[in-house]
């Protein structure tokens, strides 16, 4: 493998809805487990053995996440099945939990706040500004809890789909957005809001104190159909500048549409006008031209080669590959 590192810039659309993300996830999932594969190879650098296992962890920390919650829960209901001694306490908080309550609210909401606090210093405009950002960062942080059991599951059911043998076809994605409707949210949450409601029911039974020690991962199961419903309709909030981004307020050159002559985004949903990018009429280097063809013909892509120079007898030509030809 060979990195063009003198090419300049890239840019990949993020799914526009929880449904694609999680199908985008699904293959970069079984990609970073295959990596594992890798690590016994002989000559690897250190860092490079540790960037593989940290790309698996992006997948395998939430099946531990499940394990640990669902370990917890069979120790506080377990006496209760038993008919032994209830481990419910009076608080809700015990006072043996309040150093790891901290340490994980530190972990997980002191970077929100810093990066705020950032972008409100340097590049308020870029996030159309203050009234904007900061009701826009409450409502990613809000999200972002309801969001994250709610991958935690999907996570765990690639990791063990992938452990089974299962493949899965690496094909184009949408890309620039869209709305979810309500049938494709449930066939795609069905069983995440069955088994949380089964959990959750059962807690709420036998330990009512746990059960709102848990309430962070049953709103975002429990709720998983709407969430990936309404979550797939904020064209007009972006429009409006919520939640917006620089990459929303400035468009990358990558984006600019004749390389930067006209100064305004492709995509209409963007709201503001794109800053122009002298740089960007640089012409495209053919080495990347080359390897972008060979990934389309590895995709069953076909791939029009056109001839370089002034030859006028030269032709262009169709290349495609044909499974099951070899040399």
């Amino acid at each position: 493998v060979y990195l063009a590192s003198l090419l300049e810039g890239s840019w990949e659309g993020v799914p526009g809805n929880v449904v694609d993300f999680a199908k985008r996830d699904r293959r970069w999932a079984q990609g970073s487990l295959q990596h594992l594969r890798l690590l016994g190879l002989p000559g690897l650098h250190p860092v490079s053995r540790l960037h593989f296992v940290l790309g698996a962890m992006g997948y395998l920390s939430s099946v531990l996440w499940l394990l640990i919650l669902l370990t917890g829960t069979g120790y506080v209901l377990a006496p209760v099945l038993s008919s032994g001694p209830s481990l419910a306490a009076p608080s809700i908080v015990p006072p043996d939990a309040m150093p790891l309550l901290a340490a994980t609210a530190i972990v997980l909401f002191v970077p929100k706040v810093l990066g705020l606090v950032l972008a409100i210093a340097r590049s308020r405009a870029e996030f159309g500004g203050v009234g904007r950002i900061v009701p826009g960062a409450l409502a990613e942080t809000l999200f972002s809890v309801l969001i994250a059991p709610l991958m935690m599951l999907y996570h765990t059911f690639f990791v063990l789909s992938i452990a089974g043998g299962r493949d899965v076809a690496w094909v184009a994605q949408e890309r620039d957005g869209r709305s979810v409707g309500w049938g494709e949210a449930l066939r795609s949450t069905w069983w995440i809001v069955g088994a949380a409601g089964v959990w959750a029911g059962l807690t709420l039974l036998l330990s009512p104190p746990f059960f709102l020690w848990l309430t962070p991962i049953f709103a975002g199961t429990l709720l998983a159909t709407p969430i990936v419903r309404f979550t797939s309709r904020t064209a007009s909030l972006r429009r409006a500048g919520f939640l917006a981004t620089p990459a929303d307020t400035l468009s990358p050159s990558e984006l600019l549409e004749d390389g930067g002559v006209r100064g305004r985004r492709a995509n209409p949903n963007h709201m503001f006008l794109a800053r122009p990018n002298p740089e960007a009429t640089a012409p495209v280097s053919t080495m990347y031209e080359a390897e972008r063809g060979l990934f389309d013909l590895q995709r069953g892509r076909a791939v029009l080669v056109t001839p370089s120079g002034d030859d006028p007898t030269a032709r262009p030509v169709l290349v495609a590959s044909v499974e099951g030809l070899t040399e």
